[in-house]
Parts: C-alpha cells; sequence; structure tokens
C-alpha cells in the first residue's frame, strides 16, 4: 500500500474491494448483491 501511495495512485483497493472490483465488471449483478449483503452483516468471510 505504501509503493501504491508512493506512486501517486488516487485509488488503492486492498483485499476483498479489489476481488469486488473485478466481480462488477464480470457480473455486476452478482458484486451488488455480495456488496449488499456484506454491508448489512448477513454472510462470512468464506461466502465471498
Amino acid at each position: 500500500m505504501i509503493l501504491k501511495l508512493e506512486k501517486g495512485e488516487k485509488e488503492i483497493r486492498t483485499g476483498k474491494v479489489e476481488i469486488l472490483c473485478a466481480l462488477s465488471r464480470i457480473a455486476p449483478a452478482f458484486a451488488f448483491r455480495k456488496i449488499n449483503q456484506l454491508s448489512q452483516g448477513s454472510t462470512t468471510t468464506r461466502n465471498l
């Protein structure tokens, strides 16, 4: 993350966020459903 900051990156994605960003390009409906589930706290990390 520090390397990205040094390079001047404006957006830094880590861990699951990076996976969700990739999913949103391939299957947007699935990605939005997962984001909603995670925001409600109804899933665990192994379901992601």
